[in-house]
């Protein structure tokens, strides 16, 4: 029985570490929070362990005829609480939202903007190609 034991918590720490290991990776951390989105396009994930507190950047893009569903649906989800405003030349919102995986208890910051454009007005953005979203994981305390 001891000897059971002693296997089920060998296997439960390589599990755990794998896990741990998995979640400090870059990736595509929407699709590991929420499932795949038809709508969201995952780019590209950065690392920049140089950076202060060696942040994880993944970028998503969303076309301009799906974005105000797209804010919509990060408002809802994630509790992102500002919606988009047309400033100079982009639409976007200031600073990050914060959220917290419940699966993981990982930290993310998530933030949505568009691309430069001259579209003022949010009946326009079916004219803007692409809106993104950065979702950042800072991998370590500042």
């Amino acid at each position: 029985m001891k000897a059971f034991f002693s296997v089920c918590v060998s296997i439960l720490l390589c599990l755990s570490s794998h896990v741990a290991a998995a979640a400090d990776e870059c990736g595509d951390f929407l699709k590991a929070m929420v499932g795949t989105s038809d709508t969201i396009e995952y780019v590209k994930c950065d690392s920049e362990p140089e950076r202060q507190s060696a942040p994880l950047t993944a970028l998503y893009r969303i076309k301009g005829k799906d974005a105000q569903a797209v804010e919509q649906y990060l408002h809802d989800r994630f509790g992102v609480s500002e919606y988009l405003k047309f400033v100079c030349c982009v639409w976007e919102v200031r600073g990050m939202t914060s959220y917290e995986d419940k699966n993981s208890g990982i930290m993310y910051h998530i933030r949505m903007s568009s691309e430069e454009t001259i579209y003022n007005k949010r009946e326009d953005w079916e004219k803007i190609g692409y809106f993104y979203i950065t979702v950042v994981r800072f991998m370590e305390d500042v």
